[in-house]
């Protein structure tokens, strides 16, 4: 499996365009060094997952907590 460092630098493979896959697992590895607690899926399409690495970079999103309560 490829770093982290690698997978955000080009979630494709050889010079191909990402899978939705393969975008899904970037965003959710890069929402996980954040401390972000989301859920991303496939098939959401290019431009949300686009829009999710942007936001996660600019630091738009916050961290929620854990899922044993407020």
């Amino acid at each position: 499996m490829p770093s982290l460092d690698q997978r955000r630098a080009n979630p494709g493979k050889a010079g191909r365009p990402a899978t939705r896959r393969e975008q899904a697992e970037a965003i959710a590895a890069l929402a996980a060094e954040r401390g972000l607690d989301i859920e991303v899926y496939p098939d959401e399409g290019a431009d949300s997952g686009r829009e999710m690495r942007e936001a996660i970079a600019r630091g738009d999103l916050e961290p929620m907590g854990d899922a044993s309560g407020p």
